[in-house]
């Protein structure tokens, strides 16, 4: 007579508090420590090594070396938030490599992968393939910052991963944005008349009285918006030193930089800013000697000047404008025809 005893079947999962068997199978003989100095021998008899199923849009993996993986990176975010002309910014989606000595690479296509080229630790875009985790990548920002890009130009971005041995994925999902072209452009104009359209424009002083400091009726003003990298920058120069006066037998009433409320201040003649804002970017910010309060006035010069700058970063919608005053002395010749000529001009560091 044969007695059978009832068999009490248990689940186990092959796992401890740190570390998880995904998937193991019993008969199966290989090695995972065979190694030299370059390489890594992770070998199996009797499991399936690797098997695929695919369709258009998706594709099932399965087998040990799959396993081993790291997750696919879904598709990145890629943008062009600032208009930029050689630069595009990189979010890398983690969703679902969850530890945080993950890698990652960065391929980046301008013919939608037909050639492939990759992200490099400083950011431009080179040959050889590099890996880093996405808090190095990143740094202290949410994205990488891709440099060193071609103007108007769309690029395919697509990331993979691993995390240890035997772990690199595919590439993934493809996504993509373009670069614009550098740009700039300025309007200026006087008072009521800005922005001006029929340049060249009048700024009336008025009569200078002696002793007394006599301010322009109306305001320049300049408008500035560029993508540029470094930003933009206002210069100004003028064409005589001064006020000149023909029928004084040329005399010219100095341009300095001074405060012409000063009692030790006879003569003087000079532009001060009056207003800096923008849309975006920059900010807008005048610069020394023209940056002063009050009467303090910055000597305009036949050579030239940078009067306002766009604190090194593109800007949109800048708007600036200054001031002229003077100020005369007694022995100042009177004449009806000092005039003065001043030329702004605009430019981009790119």
């Amino acid at each position: 007579m044969i007695l059978a005893s009832p068999v009490l079947a248990t689940s186990y999962t092959p796992s401890s508090t740190h570390y998880q068997i995904r998937e193991y199978g019993f008969g199966a003989g290989g090695t995972a420590t065979s190694s030299s100095q370059r390489y890594n021998l992770f070998g199996t008899a009797g499991e399936v090594e690797y098997g695929s199923q695919s369709s258009t849009l998706y594709v099932l993996n399965s087998g040990l070396s799959y396993v081993n993986q790291a997750n696919v990176p879904p598709a990145p975010t890629v943008s062009n938030p600032s208009n930029f002309y050689n630069q595009l910014q990189v979010t890398i989606n983690t969703t679902g490599n969850s530890p945080t000595d993950t890698q990652y690479a960065i391929a980046v296509s301008t013919d939608n992968f037909a050639t492939s080229k990759y992200v490099q630790i400083d950011h431009t875009i080179n040959n050889t393939i590099a890996w880093q985790t996405n808090a190095s990548w990143i740094g202290g920002n949410s994205y990488v910052t891709l440099i060193g890009l071609t103007p108007s130009t769309t690029y395919y971005v697509r990331v993979a991963a691993k995390q240890g041995s035997f772990s690199q994925t595919q590439f993934g999902p493809i996504a993509n944005a373009a670069t614009t072209s550098p740009s700039i452009s300025y309007s200026m104009g006087v008072g009521s008349s800005y922005p001006g359209v029929n340049p060249p424009y009048a700024v009336s002083i008025g009569t200078i009285n002696a002793g007394g400091i006599t301010t322009a009726t109306n305001n320049v003003y300049v408008n500035l918006s560029t993508n540029a990298n470094a930003g933009g920058t206002i210069y100004i120069y003028d064409a005589n030193g001064g006020l000149l006066s023909p029928t004084a037998g040329g005399y010219v009433l100095p341009s300095i930089s001074a405060d012409l409320s000063s009692g030790s201040v006879s003569e003087g003649y000079g532009a001060i800013y009056n207003t800096t804002s923008q849309t975006s970017g920059g900010p807008m910010e005048a610069l020394s000697p023209f940056n002063g309060s009050g009467s303090v006035v910055g000597n305009l010069q036949t050579t030239v000047q940078s009067m306002f700058d766009s604190t090194s970063s593109p800007v949109t919608g800048g708007q600036v404008s200054f001031t002229l005053k003077a100020k005369a002395k007694n022995t100042t010749p009177a004449a009806n025809d000092y005039s003065d000529t001043l030329t702004v001009l605009v430019a981009g560091s790119f």
